[in-house]
């Protein structure tokens, strides 16, 4: 409509200017508009017009001063951004360079891997919730490594131990259903925790129970070890504490007995102990046989040094072996032999 008055005012002025006095609509009685009408109404149009373009201007100005500085502060905050996003595009093109994502196979899960040539390293705690694979050097600094079963107790889950020498797929083990546990060497059967494991085929079932190097070994009492040797055996028959050291065949089935090298030896006996020879047997209460083969010490606190087939059954009785003795038997209590051949 403002274009409209506008041109009708130009028109008229162009009529005024060329001398034109005539009416230019005809008198049609009182209310016919003349020329002088018409400039009148002209006048006061554009006075409404120069007020209306003073307040558009006026309140251009404004929108100017108050969207101006949004404008401004949103060019800086625009290129604040791009900065950032040039920033995360580099860091993105060196994590994508060291790290690959692909999916764990039958697990419906994503598997992160950090690419050869590449190193991770961790400032402050790393905790893993599940598997974690590293082909390269681990190394930790100022800090410990902390294995859990995820029971926050000793429960024998099969999780929760550090096996070296094995992977995942290939555990190279029987069975392993304890935690806990260090575990090294090959074919071994853990089924408590707190044990450290070594060697081949050992049988581990006491809690806090070891065995150490050797192979075919079965330590099934608590606190007990099997260091070395082959197919020694310490038994839960109310045993614990017992200590079997290298020989072959040998078996501790007393509280806190041992047996210390040699075959088919027994300590049977509460703290008794075997060291070396072959079949010797102490059944007695802190009896003892050293050496020889086939001795037999059942009495209390008894013992035999050496030889064969020698027995001492009394309390405190021992059978002494000097330059060997074979055949003998002890039972009186208090009583000392000395056998020589």
């Amino acid at each position: 409509m403002m274009i409209n008055f506008l041109n009708v005012a130009i028109f008229l002025v162009y009529l005024a200017r060329t001398g034109e006095s005539r009416t230019l609509l005809r008198d049609t009685g009182d209310d016919a508009m003349t020329f002088s009408d018409i400039s009148s109404s002209f006048a006061v149009i554009q006075e409404q017009f120069i007020v209306l373009e003073k307040k558009n201007k006026d309140n251009l100005v404004d929108l100017e001063k108050r969207y101006g500085d949004k404008l401004a502060d949103l060019k800086e905050k625009n290129e604040v951004n791009e900065v950032r996003l040039t920033d995360l595009e580099e860091r993105y093109g060196i994590l994508h360079s060291c790290f690959e994502v692909t999916e764990a196979k039958g697990r419906g899960a994503k598997k992160a891997s950090v690419k050869s040539g590449c190193e991770l390293i961790v400032n402050g705690d790393h905790t893993v919730n599940g598997d974690h694979t590293v082909n390269g050097h681990q190394i930790i600094l100022d800090g410990n490594l902390f294995v859990s079963n995820g029971y926050e107790s000793s429960k024998n889950s099969g999780k929760g131990n550090i096996i070296i020498g094995h992977s995942p797929q290939d555990v190279g083990h029987d069975s392993i259903e304890g935690s806990h546990n260090l575990i090294l060497g090959q074919g071994h059967t853990v089924k408590s925790h707190g044990s450290i494991v070594s060697g081949v085929n050992h049988v581990v079932s006491g809690p806090h129970a070891s065995a150490i190097a050797g192979s075919h070994n079965n330590v099934s009492s608590e606190y007990s070890v099997a260091v070395g040797g082959y197919n020694n055996v310490a038994l839960p028959l109310s045993s614990t504490s017992v200590v079997l050291v290298g020989g072959a065949n040998n078996k501790c089935t007393g509280q806190y007995s041992s047996v210390t090298g040699g075959r088919y030896n027994t300590a049977g006996g509460y703290y008794s102990s075997v060291s070396g020879g072959k079949m010797n047997g102490a059944s007695g209460f802190g009896a003892s046989v050293s050496g020889g083969g086939y001795n037999r010490a059942s009495g209390t606190y008894s013992s035999v040094s050496g030889g064969v087939d020698n027995l001492a059954k009394g309390r405190y009785s021992s059978v002494p072996s000097i330059s060997g003795s074979e055949d003998h038997s002890i039972d009186n209590s208090f009583v000392k032999a000395l056998m020589v051949d």
